[in-house]
């Protein structure tokens, strides 16, 4: 079991670009870590980036590519996909965020410093809304269960009013965890 799984989920080339990258600063920085890295088409996604994978799983060979288990059904904006990821990976945490975002230390042991006591996620509630930030790290076994995941399915066969991704994961997270205090 690895220490942290990190979801690394990219919809569309925009996105993609930066899946390769971003599996090298989370590996380099988290030996004891693994990268999911998940897209729509797997297949043609490794034959656009076929060299720098390579390259990547001789200098960090703990990752893999995936297919989304949820791809894009248009009911969400696409930011919203990551978070209706469950990891095939298993790994005390799992952490899901943006994947334009370069890790530079290890994240680990500072996550666990400030973690809320009890609870399944370490997050925290953006000032005057109901949002949670992107920057999502979880304890595995007690973050993804059954109400989880059956949460997860409903919300993605849901049409949304076009709401923010941050919402949505508060919401799911509402319904099945406790919430970091708003002052935490």
């Amino acid at each position: 079991m690895y220490d942290i799984v990190f979801l690394a989920n990219a919809i569309g080339a925009a996105y993609e670009k930066f899946l390769v990258p971003f599996a090298y600063f989370a590996l380099a920085h988290h030996p004891q870590g693994f990268v999911e890295m998940l897209v729509v088409n797997r297949q043609r996604f490794e034959a656009a980036y076929r060299s720098e994978l390579e390259e990547l799983r001789r200098l960090h060979p703990n990752f893999m590519v995936r297919n989304m288990r949820r791809p894009p059904n248009g009911k969400h904006i696409p930011n919203t996909y990551r978070f209706f990821e469950v990891p095939e990976t298993k790994a005390t945490y799992t952490f899901t965020m943006d994947v334009d975002v370069m890790l530079l230390e290890n994240i680990v042991p500072r996550y666990e410093k400030m973690w809320p006591a009890g609870l399944a996620i370490n997050n925290i509630i953006r000032p005057r809304t109901t949002r949670l930030t992107g920057m999502h790290m979880v304890r595995s076994e007690q973050y993804f269960t059954a109400e989880l995941l059956a949460q997860q399915a409903l919300t993605y066969a849901k049409k949304p009013r076009n709401m923010n991704d941050e919402v949505v994961l508060h919401d799911m997270v509402r319904s099945c965890h406790t919430l970091p205090p708003t002052d935490f």
